[in-house]
């Protein structure tokens, strides 16, 4: 038996966007059942700039942004929005505690199963 397959390559929301896919799939009735998820990595980007991976020259040349690391986001969020890079970081150890929080709850225990693979 097969069953098709997808790579989403979103640096630091594959594994997000891999879910949002598969909901996706199943509100549109392609699917009763999906399995998602990912593995997020900084490392594959932070130094490199991305530019160790496949990148499209035109958006290289008009859209260099796209290829931004995110500590080059939040660099750009801070001056756009005033929002001081402290405030992110802040934010985002706040959002990574609720995280685990919940899942030490319970609250993921629907969401979360765990799955054996040969």
């Amino acid at each position: 038996m097969t069953v098709p397959g997808v790579t989403i390559s979103r640096y630091c929301s594959s594994g997000l966007q891999a879910i949002a896919f598969a909901a996706q799939r199943v509100i549109a009735g392609e699917g009763a059942i999906f399995v998602a998820g990912g593995l997020e990595s900084i490392s594959c980007v932070q130094n490199q700039q991305n530019r160790h991976m496949s990148g499209d020259p035109w958006i290289e040349f008009n859209k260099p942004e796209v290829y931004w690391t995110m500590l080059q986001t939040a660099e750009q969020v801070a001056q756009r929005y005033g929002i001081p890079r402290e405030r992110q970081d802040v934010y985002g150890a706040q959002s990574q505690q609720r995280a685990a929080s919940a899942l030490a709850s319970g609250k993921f225990a629907e969401e979360i199963v765990p799955m054996s693979v040969l």
